[in-house]
């Protein structure tokens, strides 16, 4: 089976098809972006141990991570983990049957753990926390800490007509600040579904799947590529930075715009992982000569898509 995941064209190979299927409704039929005119290409395999299937496991342990001699490796369990070799374009999962029983932990936890390490390293982009939407190939990067409503804004936003590039994953190519990800699944509260106004939209959110993450949260997962919502076709280059906040505007005014120091410490304080990274600085200097606003909440969510369209116009007239 062959698949595009941020860019990279990924053979993956497995002795079981359930695994197979599972990959297949998370990463297949995603937009093909490319970063260069020839996609690398990378391998992954998943393999299905045999052995003893333990009972009464309610939730598979957090994952831990360890590196060495040019591998990673993330551990759930002895049963259950993943090792990448970024040199050798290839990772492996292995899973024992118990895990087959935890769908939305086998593919958040350990399939992109595997692409979401291989193919950015393969090409040198910044994984940053983080949703992107667009229009016209201009992408704007919403950041905010976990909470803060990326994922309605992206719903919101992909509603009004633009398109999704990632509701929390975004991976930038620092020097050009060309942006991919994965527009697989929008993760819904209960609550912010009255404020969909499609009804159409609004009934295939209600009707699709619930997954509950580890801290309890729980959420309709809504496929984007079966939605009628748009996916960025391709990497989409960033024009601007925009910052959630809680905050409710008094005025209808929704964006605030932010000084270079204020960016800077926004971004620094919702990225500790990218924050870390040898291209930081050079991602922090090409993005920090755009400008950044702080988005406050309107009275309805949609209100932001109609800030950031307006955005986006401002900008290209």
């Amino acid at each position: 089976m062959l698949v595009d995941v941020l860019g990279i064209r990924v053979r993956v190979r497995s002795n079981s098809r359930r695994l197979l299927r599972i990959l297949e409704q998370a990463f297949g039929a995603l937009p093909a972006h490319r970063f260069a005119s020839r996609a690398q290409q990378a391998e992954l395999t998943l393999l299905l141990r045999d052995g003893p299937t333990p009972s009464r496991i309610t939730t598979p342990e957090p994952m831990r991570m360890h590196s060495g001699a040019g591998v990673l490796l993330g551990i759930l369990d002895a049963n259950n983990l993943v090792t990448i070799s970024v040199e050798q374009r290839r990772a492996l999962l292995c899973v024992n049957r118990a895990m087959l029983g935890f769908p939305y932990h086998l593919r958040y936890e350990l399939m992109e753990f595997a692409l979401y390490t291989l193919a950015p390293r393969m090409q040198r982009l910044l994984p940053l926390h983080a949703a992107c939407v667009g229009l016209r190939g201009r992408g704007l990067l919403l950041s905010g800490d976990s909470g803060s409503g990326k994922s309605t804004a992206g719903l919101m936003c992909a509603a009004d007509g633009f398109e999704l590039l990632s509701e929390d994953a975004v991976f930038v190519e620092p020097t050009s600040l060309r942006a991919t990800g994965c527009a697989n699944f929008l993760h819904v509260r209960a609550e912010t579904v009255k404020f969909v106004d499609d009804a159409r939209l609004r009934e295939r959110i209600r009707r699709a799947p619930v997954i509950v993450r580890r801290g309890g949260a729980r959420k309709f997962e809504l496929d984007v590529r079966t939605s009628g919502l748009a996916a960025a076709a391709r990497p989409l280059r960033l024009a601007a930075l925009i910052v959630l906040s809680a905050q409710r505007a008094r005025d209808g005014q929704l964006l605030s715009p932010l000084r270079r120091a204020e960016a800077l410490a926004e971004l620094t304080r919702a990225q500790p992982y990218a924050a870390s990274d040898p291209q930081w600085s050079t991602f922090c200097d090409r993005m920090l000569a755009l400008p950044a606003y702080r988005l406050l909440r309107g009275a309805h969510p949609a209100a932001a898509a109609l800030a950031l369209r307006s955005l986006l116009d401002s900008r290209d007239a």
